[in-house]
């Protein structure tokens, strides 16, 4: 195993890449992390090894000690806990003929199968998309390059890199996946959207073109959304189909669905086949409960919001019933799904608030560029989200008023509090950042140590302030 920092190109590319390297213990390699400038190879086995029939699971915990990362991160804070390194392994088929493998590495940046380059892995453990593999009998080498991410992995314990790798044995054919669809949730007996999604993955070596969506049984229509385009999957890809949802007279507690599909071959010519998803969960939620509300993002893929309306003594009186209230966008930490009840639950001490409290995603419990950017999208959409609902959806009180914002924002939410506020200060009427740095280069160094200690509780007391002013804030 060698090991190496993040910044630039990767250094072992000069000796033709780390797949072109021998095992060779007394090798060493440069580097700015180790004590001497250089770091060697050295042998790992997995924590925990699991095996069944049809798959098997390691776990590694692969740590550093001779690397002082207490010191590097005295002078560059977070940034000295993140770092890459390579390790090798071995894959091994018992069968007698060649199997579909669904291979799943998690914590992972890229890696090599027998010479073939895989780049972009599982790197915060999403569980959402193999690599499908045909490999045949025999040893299969695999060499993987890892990540270890300060906000994923965490700063106070030591910084070690958890990687899982999995593989399982899988039958040809299409697979629509459990547990990774969206659906909205039924508020008071209705949608509260009719867009969803499901994930599906084409096992096959054949392409397979989608056809079309139905729901199973007569409590329900869907069909496949038109921009769910293209619709066809090329042998090993993973991909979500945008579909269209209603109910009829009352929304069942589950959905199934049914993907048509097709397939072409020249012996056979077009086959058309149809592929039964299991059941899915509706969750029942009243208007009074924080709800989950899907919608159309820009890119074209279905995303979702966790949205508290305001409650109606906020919005009535005896002067009569307020036409808008504002928004209030609540940005979640690294690490932590918008869905979580963690997140919604959040405000349950704060009061019968006059405005439509928002729980954005961010694209993922990561918002991976700390809210700017493809984050901000995110927000902008969920606004957009929560006003298309208010119109649609027989919603009797004030209208969102979209372009008056109150923000708050924990950790790295923090900072896209900051990058709300100064991106947006024509939208934003109030913004508080729960968030202890600047820049993630300047999170826990030596000079934030100090100063955090030295000024004691006083940093608390302004954030609850902040806070405080930010909820008692009246409708504008």
């Amino acid at each position: 195993m060698e090991m190496k920092a993040t910044w630039g190109a990767d250094p072992l590319e000069r000796l033709g890449g780390f797949r072109n390297l021998t095992l060779q213990t007394d090798a060493t390699f440069v580097s700015s992390l180790g004590r001497a400038a250089s770091v060697k190879w050295f042998e790992a086995e997995a924590k925990q090894i699991l095996s069944a029939c049809d798959a098997v699971q390691a776990d590694l915990v692969l740590q550093f000690d001779e690397i002082d990362f207490a010191g590097l991160q005295g002078v560059y804070g977070w940034p000295a806990l993140q770092y890459q390194a390579w390790t090798r392994g071995h894959i091994f088929v018992g069968q007698e003929h060649a199997q579909t493998v669904l291979l799943y590495i998690e914590g992972v940046l890229e890696f090599y199968v027998d010479e073939e380059h895989y780049f972009g892995g599982d790197v915060y453990s999403f569980g959402k998309i193999p690599v499908v593999l045909k490999l045949s009998p025999g040893h299969h080498r695999l060499d993987i390059r890892l990540i270890r991410d300060v906000r994923a992995m965490g700063a106070i314990v030591s910084p070690a890199i958890n990687v899982r790798i999995k593989a399982e044995l899988s039958s040809p054919g299409l697979t629509i996946l459990e547990s990774h669809e969206m659906l909205p949730d039924v508020v008071d007996g209705q949608l509260s959207s009719s867009v969803a999604s499901l994930l599906v993955r084409n096992d096959d070596e054949k392409s397979v073109e989608i056809i079309d969506v139905e729901v199973m049984g007569n409590l329900g229509q869907a069909a496949l959304d038109n921009s769910s385009l293209p619709k066809s999957l090329v042998p090993g890809q993973t991909r979500s189909l945008t579909v269209r949802i209603s109910c009829r007279a009352t929304c069942p507690e589950t959905l199934e669905f049914v993907v048509v599909a097709r397939k072409s071959s020249a012996a056979t010519g077009h086959r058309s086949y149809r592929v039964k998803s299991p059941a899915f969960n509706i969750r029942y939620r009243s208007l009074d409960e924080v709800f989950k509300l899907t919608y159309r993002h820009p890119t074209g893929t279905v995303g979702y919001v966790m949205l508290k309306a305001p409650h109606i003594e906020s919005w009535t009186s005896r002067s009569g019933i307020k036409d808008t209230l504002p928004i209030m966008l609540v940005l979640h930490g690294a690490g932590l799904e918008a869905d979580a009840a963690e997140l919604t639950r959040s405000l349950d001490d704060a009061g019968k608030l006059g405005a439509f409290v928002i729980f954005p995603t961010g694209g993922s419990p990561w918002s991976g560029d700390d809210w700017h950017q493809s984050g901000s999208i995110h927000v902008e959409s969920a606004v957009l989200a929560t006003e298309e609902w208010a119109r649609s959806s027989g919603w009797s009180g004030p209208k969102p008023r979209i372009d008056h914002w109150l923000v708050v924002g924990h950790s790295n939410g923090g900072q896209g509090t900051w990058y709300t506020l100064t991106h947006h200060p024509d939208r934003v009427a109030g913004a508080a950042a729960l968030s202890g740095y600047s820049s993630i280069q300047s999170e826990w160094n030596e000079q934030m140590t100090k100063w955090t200690k030295a000024n004691d509780g006083k940093i608390m007391s302004h954030i609850i302030f902040g806070t405080r002013w930010i909820l008692q804030s009246k409708p504008f």
